[in-house]
C-alpha cells in the first residue's frame, strides 16, 4: 500500500483550503464508482481570462467541485468527527476512494468497448 500526504500551501485555485487541512492518499485495491462531469463553454468565454492556462484551471476547479458535490450526493464521501474534551478540539475527517488518471483512462476506454 502506497500513501502520499500532502500540505496545502497554494491557496490560489483554492480559495477555501487552510494550513490546517492534511491530505493523505493511500492506495487500496477495492472497486468504486465512476463520476462524470461535463462542461460546455462557448469559444468566446475564455476571452475574459487573462491567458488561456488560467481559463483551464477556472474549468478544471469548477469540474472538480462538482465532483466533489456528486461525491457527496452519493455517499461516495465517509465523514467523522472526534472530540477531544482536554484540548477543547474537534477533529473532521472525510474518506472516499479514488484511482489515478491512468486507471480512469482503462475504465474508460474498457467501458466504451462493450
Amino acid at each position: 500500500m502506497a500513501m502520499t500526504a500532502y500540505k496545502f500551501e497554494d491557496h490560489s485555485l483554492m480559495p477555501f483550503m487552510d494550513p490546517n487541512l492534511d491530505v493523505v492518499c493511500e492506495e487500496y485495491g477495492v472497486r468504486g464508482t465512476m463520476i462524470n462531469v461535463n462542461y460546455t463553454s462557448s469559444n468566446y468565454d475564455a476571452a475574459s481570462y487573462k491567458s488561456l492556462s488560467e481559463f483551464q484551471d477556472y474549468i478544471k476547479t469548477k469540474l472538480a467541485m462538482q465532483i466533489a458535490k456528486a461525491m457527496i450526493n452519493e455517499k461516495l464521501v465517509s465523514f467523522t468527527l472526534v472530540k477531544d474534551i482536554a484540548s477543547n478540539a474537534t477533529n473532521y475527517r472525510a474518506r472516499c476512494f479514488a484511482t489515478p488518471d491512468d486507471q480512469v483512462r482503462l475504465i474508460k476506454n474498457l467501458k466504451h468497448k462493450r
